[in-house]
């Protein structure tokens, strides 16, 4: 294996490529439901961010036969780390494909590949931060888009939380050593197995979840999360969402992250998206990752409290 002077690291989530089976209800529920900025369209290719994004895009919705996620974007920390990770995945066994500059509008040349579990990530570095146009822009100069103009209006993009039917422990260890991620939590059942990681490569308690379930696919995709930035903005989703008729689970608030949530679908793909805030901040670099028992989270790690209604949150997920 060739040696780095340093090893290649992921900065950040970045986007989310949704294929919707149908396209003008998924395009309706992000836009005027949810409140994303739309950047622009590209051979059918709806390109979208929320307010306070400045990538050209943190969620794609395209057309298709059928709903899934084609890929999860990740942001590299240097430019040169895109070939670097190439090189690794490679070495490890795992096939690289090379996405040419400009091939996903917007962004630069990257690379997309396929966990064991078959969830297909990619890793760019080079992003255009295009300027929202005049009516749309914000009066603050380190902000894009006018805050609160329309439905829910998250901040930013959050984390994703993932589904296999694979063991836990082996696509978690995957995420952690070739990969770069930091377990922060997780949660074993009553025979002592891990069944869910929580997982960041910043400071957040996870960019991302990988969920082991039997009933699942190996490779679908639970939520997308939008972050918000207090309470009063859920409260405040809520009421939104009362008032389009559109059913959602919540509010409440997770033991785990310490985070306030509600879940609501896009009844154009069927994908879950979940409004989130609070939660804590992770600093110290000798983190020991925390383990719930299955017994711990059905009494205060999933829903500390809030709205326990379960089942229509762990059903359903889209194929990724």
């Amino acid at each position: 294996m060739e040696k780095f002077i340093y090893a290649p690291e992921i900065a950040k989530l970045g986007h989310v490529a949704l294929v919707t089976e149908n396209l003008d209800k998924s395009l309706w529920f992000f836009k005027e439901i949810i409140g994303l900025e739309e950047t622009r369209e590209v051979n059918g290719t709806h390109y979208l961010r929320a307010w306070g994004d400045f990538e050209h895009h943190t969620l794609s919705i395209t057309a298709g036969e059928t709903s899934y996620i084609d890929h999860i974007g990740w942001k590299a920390k240097r430019r040169e780390d895109v070939a670097n990770f190439a090189r690794l995945l490679e070495d490890a066994g795992t096939e690289v494909r090379w996405i040419a500059a400009g091939e996903e509008a917007g962004q630069g040349e990257a690379i997309r590949f396929e966990l064991p579990s078959g969830h297909r990530f990619e890793i760019y570095f080079d992003m255009e931060k295009p300027q929202a146009e005049e009516g749309r822009k914000s009066v603050l100069k380190n902000q894009v888009y006018k805050a609160w103009a329309k439905g829910v209006s998250p901040r930013r993009i959050d984390h994703v939380n993932l589904q296999t039917s694979m063991d836990n422990h082996l696509i978690v260890t995957y995420l952690q050593e070739t990969l770069g991620f930091k377990l922060r939590e997780y949660l074993v059942n009553s025979d002592d197995k891990q069944v869910v990681g929580w997982m960041s490569v910043t400071n957040l308690v996870h960019d991302v979840a990988m969920m082991s379930k039997p009933s699942v696919g190996p490779n679908e995709m639970h939520h997308i999360a939008f972050w918000q930035d207090n309470a009063q903005d859920i409260l405040r989703t809520a009421d939104i969402l009362s008032e389009q008729e559109v059913s959602f689970v919540g509010p409440g608030k997770h033991g785990i992250s310490q985070a306030m949530f509600i879940y609501v679908k896009d009844p154009g793909s069927g994908l879950r998206v979940e409004i989130f805030t609070n939660s804590y901040l992770i600093f110290e670099p000798d983190w020991e990752p925390i383990k719930w028992t299955y017994a711990e989270y059905q009494k205060n790690g999933s829903t500390y409290w809030g709205d326990r209604r379960r089942d229509d949150v762990n059903i359903q997920a889209v194929k990724a």
